[in-house]
């Protein structure tokens, strides 16, 4: 009986712990990717996050910055956008 509650406690103990998502951290300004290490975020964490900036200006090469981390709810699908005469700016 004794190890029958053991084992339930144990159990307990997991199942409240909560499934927390692990997510890749990194970030990078080479390319618009970067690779990093699995990191367990929160409970109150639902989803992972990649934001992408592109700079382009006239007659230049690109600038790239990238960062992945977790990140909540509210930062999902954000995509920002500026273009001039001779400038592009894009964050995703």
């Amino acid at each position: 009986m004794k190890a029958l509650l053991a084992s339930i406690s144990i159990l307990f103990a997991f199942i409240s712990r909560g499934n927390a998502i692990e997510c890749e951290v990194c970030s990078g300004q080479a390319s618009m990717d970067c690779s990093g290490e699995l990191a367990t975020c929160d409970q109150t964490v639902e989803s992972c996050q990649t934001a992408i900036t592109d700079m382009t200006f006239e007659g230049l090469d690109p600038m790239y910055a990238v960062f992945k981390n977790c990140s909540d709810v509210g930062a999902k699908n954000i995509l920002h956008r500026f273009a001039a005469k001779d400038v592009f700016y894009q964050q995703s």
